[in-house]
Protein backbone atom coordinates (compact mmCIF):
# COMPACT_ATOMS: atom_id res chain seq x y z
CA UNK A 1 0.00 0.00 0.00
CA UNK A 2 1.13 3.36 -1.39
CA UNK A 3 1.52 5.86 2.03
CA UNK A 4 -0.96 9.10 1.50
CA UNK A 5 0.19 12.43 1.34
CA UNK A 6 -0.88 13.71 4.54
CA UNK A 7 -0.68 17.42 2.72
CA UNK A 8 -3.99 19.63 2.12
CA UNK A 9 -4.43 22.66 0.43
CA UNK A 10 -4.90 24.72 3.65
CA UNK A 11 -4.20 28.30 4.68
CA UNK A 12 -3.24 29.95 7.84
CA UNK A 13 -3.56 33.14 6.63
CA UNK A 14 -1.51 34.64 9.82
CA UNK A 15 1.56 33.40 8.53
CA UNK A 16 1.37 34.27 4.69
CA UNK A 17 4.26 36.11 3.77
CA UNK A 18 3.45 36.43 0.10
CA UNK A 19 0.13 37.46 -1.58
CA UNK A 20 -2.28 34.40 -1.87
CA UNK A 21 -4.21 34.80 -5.23
CA UNK A 22 -7.99 34.17 -5.10
CA UNK A 23 -9.83 35.21 -8.27
CA UNK A 24 -13.17 36.16 -8.15
CA UNK A 25 -12.97 36.32 -4.98
CA UNK A 26 -13.17 39.82 -3.82
CA UNK A 27 -11.46 42.83 -5.88
CA UNK A 28 -9.95 45.62 -3.76
CA UNK A 29 -10.69 48.75 -5.87
CA UNK A 30 -9.28 51.32 -3.14
CA UNK A 31 -7.19 51.05 0.00
CA UNK A 32 -5.74 53.73 2.61
CA UNK A 33 -4.22 53.70 6.30
CA UNK A 34 -4.21 56.65 8.36
CA UNK A 35 -2.84 57.55 11.80
CA UNK A 36 -0.01 54.92 11.36
CA UNK A 37 2.36 57.22 12.81
CA UNK A 38 0.21 59.16 15.71
CA UNK A 39 0.64 56.65 18.18
CA UNK A 40 -2.68 58.32 20.57
CA UNK A 41 -4.73 57.96 17.64
CA UNK A 42 -6.77 55.12 16.25
CA UNK A 43 -5.50 53.65 13.32
CA UNK A 44 -7.86 54.01 10.78
CA UNK A 45 -7.94 51.20 7.42
CA UNK A 46 -10.36 52.05 4.63
CA UNK A 47 -10.93 50.47 1.47
CA UNK A 48 -13.62 49.98 -1.27
CA UNK A 49 -13.85 46.77 -2.91
CA UNK A 50 -15.99 44.32 -5.46
CA UNK A 51 -17.09 40.68 -3.76
CA UNK A 52 -19.34 38.83 -6.24
CA UNK A 53 -19.84 35.67 -3.74
CA UNK A 54 -20.25 38.34 -0.28
CA UNK A 55 -23.51 37.17 0.59
CA UNK A 56 -25.17 33.49 1.78
CA UNK A 57 -28.27 31.56 0.73
CA UNK A 58 -30.33 31.12 3.19
CA UNK A 59 -34.32 29.97 3.00
CA UNK A 60 -35.39 34.11 2.90
CA UNK A 61 -33.32 34.90 -0.11
CA UNK A 62 -29.44 35.97 0.51
CA UNK A 63 -27.92 37.50 3.98
CA UNK A 64 -25.42 39.96 4.51
CA UNK A 65 -23.69 40.02 7.89
CA UNK A 66 -23.64 44.34 8.99
CA UNK A 67 -20.09 43.87 10.32
CA UNK A 68 -17.74 41.97 11.18
CA UNK A 69 -18.66 41.16 14.62
CA UNK A 70 -21.49 39.41 13.45
CA UNK A 71 -21.08 36.44 15.92
CA UNK A 72 -19.70 37.86 18.80
CA UNK A 73 -20.82 35.09 21.28
CA UNK A 74 -19.05 32.57 19.04
CA UNK A 75 -15.87 34.53 19.05
CA UNK A 76 -15.54 36.02 22.71
CA UNK A 77 -18.16 34.43 24.72
CA UNK A 78 -17.88 30.59 23.32
CA UNK A 79 -19.11 28.24 26.43
CA UNK A 80 -22.00 28.09 28.52
CA UNK A 81 -19.84 28.45 31.59
CA UNK A 82 -16.27 28.65 32.44
CA UNK A 83 -14.15 27.56 35.74
CA UNK A 84 -11.36 30.38 35.07
CA UNK A 85 -11.14 33.96 34.02
CA UNK A 86 -11.83 34.56 30.36
CA UNK A 87 -8.58 36.36 28.93
CA UNK A 88 -9.82 39.17 26.62
CA UNK A 89 -6.34 39.99 25.86
CA UNK A 90 -6.20 43.91 27.07
CA UNK A 91 -9.09 46.39 27.15
CA UNK A 92 -10.16 47.20 22.96
CA UNK A 93 -11.99 49.28 20.99
CA UNK A 94 -13.27 48.52 17.25
CA UNK A 95 -15.55 51.12 14.74
CA UNK A 96 -16.41 49.81 11.74
CA UNK A 97 -18.33 51.67 9.00
CA UNK A 98 -19.77 49.48 6.24
CA UNK A 99 -21.60 50.08 3.12
CA UNK A 100 -23.21 47.33 1.29
CA UNK A 101 -24.61 47.65 -2.28
CA UNK A 102 -26.64 45.76 -4.13
CA UNK A 103 -26.88 44.82 -8.02
CA UNK A 104 -29.05 46.59 -10.02
CA UNK A 105 -33.00 44.68 -9.35
CA UNK A 106 -31.81 44.03 -6.25
CA UNK A 107 -34.41 44.44 -3.22
CA UNK A 108 -33.74 44.79 0.41
CA UNK A 109 -35.22 42.70 2.77
CA UNK A 110 -35.11 43.09 6.39
CA UNK A 111 -32.39 44.85 7.97
CA UNK A 112 -31.29 44.67 11.82
CA UNK A 113 -32.91 47.48 14.14
CA UNK A 114 -29.72 48.38 15.73
CA UNK A 115 -29.28 49.93 19.27
CA UNK A 116 -27.07 50.40 22.33
CA UNK A 117 -26.00 47.92 24.48
CA UNK A 118 -23.99 48.54 27.59
CA UNK A 119 -22.69 46.75 30.68
CA UNK A 120 -19.72 47.10 33.07
CA UNK A 121 -18.04 44.90 30.58
CA UNK A 122 -18.00 47.19 27.87
CA UNK A 123 -20.23 48.99 24.93
CA UNK A 124 -21.50 48.00 21.99
CA UNK A 125 -23.81 50.34 19.25
CA UNK A 126 -24.96 49.52 15.80
CA UNK A 127 -27.07 51.99 13.88
CA UNK A 128 -28.39 50.82 10.65
CA UNK A 129 -29.85 53.10 7.45
CA UNK A 130 -31.41 51.75 4.14
CA UNK A 131 -32.05 53.41 0.91
CA UNK A 132 -33.06 51.89 -1.92
CA UNK A 133 -30.72 49.04 -2.52
CA UNK A 134 -28.20 50.37 -0.10
CA UNK A 135 -27.31 49.62 3.75
CA UNK A 136 -24.96 51.58 5.97
CA UNK A 137 -23.63 50.17 8.71
CA UNK A 138 -22.11 51.76 11.82
CA UNK A 139 -20.51 49.37 14.44
CA UNK A 140 -18.93 50.46 17.58
CA UNK A 141 -17.68 47.68 20.26
CA UNK A 142 -15.27 48.67 23.29
CA UNK A 143 -14.30 46.36 25.95
CA UNK A 144 -13.95 47.71 29.18
CA UNK A 145 -11.93 44.87 31.02
CA UNK A 146 -9.22 43.01 30.03
CA UNK A 147 -10.08 39.54 31.89
CA UNK A 148 -13.68 38.42 33.38
CA UNK A 149 -13.75 36.21 36.65
CA UNK A 150 -15.61 33.33 36.25
CA UNK A 151 -17.89 34.22 38.48
CA UNK A 152 -18.62 37.43 35.85
CA UNK A 153 -18.62 34.77 33.20
CA UNK A 154 -22.66 34.51 32.59
CA UNK A 155 -23.21 38.18 33.40
CA UNK A 156 -20.87 38.98 30.24
CA UNK A 157 -22.23 35.86 28.30
CA UNK A 158 -25.74 37.50 28.57
CA UNK A 159 -24.78 40.56 27.19
CA UNK A 160 -22.78 39.68 24.40
CA UNK A 161 -25.77 37.21 23.48
CA UNK A 162 -27.95 41.00 23.80
CA UNK A 163 -25.44 42.77 21.13
CA UNK A 164 -25.63 39.51 19.09
CA UNK A 165 -29.15 39.70 18.79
Amino acid sequence: MAPRSLSHDRYSFANLVEQLELPDLIAVQRESFAHLTEFEQPVTYEYTASAPGFAVRDADGLRVPGSVLDELTRTIARTDARSFALDLGGRSSYVEDRTIRGPSGFTVGSVPEGGVIDSPFGHFAMQVSREGNEVRVHTELSLERDTVPAADYAAFRAWVGRADA
